[in-house]
């Protein structure tokens, strides 16, 4: 694993799987970025991995499950039914 410098391009590395070794990695890398697949991550309340990055998830396509990833720590919710998500978040105001 080689570090990711800090510099001004950020860095975000894509888990292909949540697990004590990716942590491990992880702390190695440091990057900006942790992006995960939303299914991946272990139940709540088990907290996410601390460090100085942002987590990011994908694949997120309901309101509900969005909220729920925000209150654990995910900074980011990507989702392929963008417009949907938007509409039924716009709903829960």
């Amino acid at each position: 694993v080689e570090l990711c410098n800090r510099s001004d391009v950020e860095v975000g590395w894509v888990l292909s799987e949540y697990s004590d070794q990716a942590e491990q990695a992880a702390v190695a890398l440091d990057p900006d970025y942790l992006i995960v697949n939303y299914r991946r991550l272990p139940p709540a309340p088990e907290p996410l991995w601390p460090g100085a990055w942002h987590w990011a998830c994908y694949e997120v396509t309901e309101a509900t499950l969005a909220r729920q990833l925000l209150s654990r720590g995910i900074d980011i919710v990507s989702s392929m039914a963008a417009p949907a998500l938007q509409r039924q978040l716009g709903a829960e105001v």
